[in-house]
């Protein structure tokens, strides 16, 4: 394998987490704003940073909101659900010598809220979070932290998301791009480095 550092996006690309994040979301603004928007006409807002999704929806001074909105999914009591082949793939990474890690924009304390206790999280490495840089995706500042956090160049890393946004935050840092297929709702034809039908192709580039 060419690259050194697979990193992966976290919601949609390693765990089906579109209840968890939407419902908490819904959950935030019905209690902050006494508005109900329900998690069936919220699927356009995965992906996004806080700030936008809750600008989109209409908000001005959304801060109160995103703070709860954060509260929620960190007190979410459901575990995490792993995409089928994503813990096994991960493993077989690390013992081939693959950095394994994470850039998402989840903050560090969800996060951890959601793997440390895990046997999983074992097998990863640095982990860069969305409240670790000043601008979340699609801007670069996840990967180029990534890389000023382990020394890799932007040639030994392979970025695998499953939104649009992730492919943009890739694409600005210089970092190739797997799309990962089974988590996400953008088409075959969407431009990328590798459309992967399942978790267990990165073991086969």
């Amino acid at each position: 394998m060419k690259y050194k550092h697979i990193v992966f996006d976290v919601d949609g690309t390693l765990v089906d987490s579109e209840l968890k994040v939407l419902s908490t979301l819904r959950q935030a603004v019905i209690d902050m704003r006494g508005v109900d928007h329900p998690v069936e006409d919220l699927g356009w807002a995965m992906g996004m940073a806080p700030e936008p999704i809750l600008t989109k929806l209409g908000y001005d001074n959304v801060e109160p909101i995103i703070r709860l909105w954060e509260r929620y999914l960190i007190e979410y009591q459901e575990p995490p659900k792993f995409f089928d082949g994503i813990e096994q793939t991960i493993m077989q990474l690390h013992a081939r010598g693959v950095n394994v890690g994470i850039g998402t924009s989840r903050i560090y304390a969800e996060y951890l809220a959601d793997f440390e206790k895990l046997p999983l999280y074992s097998y990863l490495g640095t982990a860069v979070c969305g409240d670790m840089v000043q601008k979340r995706k699609p801007a670069p500042d996840i990967l180029l932290c990534y890389m000023e956090k382990t020394g890799a160049s932007a040639a030994d890393i392979l970025f695998v998301g499953d939104t649009l946004f992730d492919l943009q935050c890739a694409e600005a840092a210089g970092i190739d791009a797997a799309l990962a297929g089974w988590g996400t709702k953008l088409p075959v034809s969407t431009a990328c480095a590798y459309y992967l039908k399942r978790p267990q192709e990165l073991l086969e580039l």
